[in-house]
Parts: C-alpha cells; sequence; structure tokens
C-alpha cells in the first residue's frame, strides 16, 4: 500500500477535527492531504506533520498562500510583544519631538 494512502486518511481524521474552524491554513492542510490526485497531496505523514507543525508555530505553512493581511497578522501574533515595544517607543519619541518643538 502506498503511503499517500494514510496521508489520505489522515487527511479525512484531521478535516473532521478542525470541523468549523475560521483557520484557512488549517482547512487548506487537510484539503491537500485528502487531494484526489496522490501525487498532489503530501508525499509522506512526514510532510504533513511538518505543515501541522509550521501551522502550530505560526509559521507559513506549504499548502496554504496566505494574504498579505493573513501574514501581517501571523507576525503580530508570534512577535506581539516586541512589536508593542516597538510601538510605544516611537510614540512617546514622537510625543517628546512635539513637546519640545523640534
Amino acid at each position: 500500500m502506498d503511503p499517500r494512502a494514510d496521508v489520505y486518511a489522515l487527511g479525512v481524521v484531521l478535516a473532521q477535527v478542525v470541523g468549523d474552524s475560521p483557520a484557512p491554513a488549517l482547512w487548506a492542510i487537510a484539503a491537500k492531504a485528502q487531494h484526489p490526485a496522490p501525487r498532489e497531496r503530501y508525499q509522506t505523514v512526514e510532510e504533513l506533520a511538518g505543515d501541522l507543525a509550521r501551522f502550530r508555530n505560526q509559521e507559513p505553512v506549504t499548502a496554504y498562500q496566505e494574504s498579505i493581511a493573513e501574514r501581517l497578522l501571523r507576525l503580530y501574533r508570534r512577535y506581539e510583544l516586541p512589536i508593542l515595544l516597538l510601538l510605544a517607543y516611537v510614540v512617546m519619541r514622537f510625543a517628546l519631538l512635539v513637546m519640545t518643538g523640534i
């Protein structure tokens, strides 16, 4: 039996688990695993696991081409504290410039 049959079966299980999840990348992973053409599926279970790990770590997955807005939101969620600290620094510097009249 071809390992891609196992990938297909895992894709079916994943689609059931995902349910009504609003995560398009997760749906894309399940769809790629269940693709009707075996050559279009993940070739190994390890490839599927890699995409799931990337999704869990908020990294881009191979099965889904995210928009710029989605990428920015994902990066913000991943680096929220440094981004907020940088934003606070910029606002304070701007306020200082306005207050000093420079």
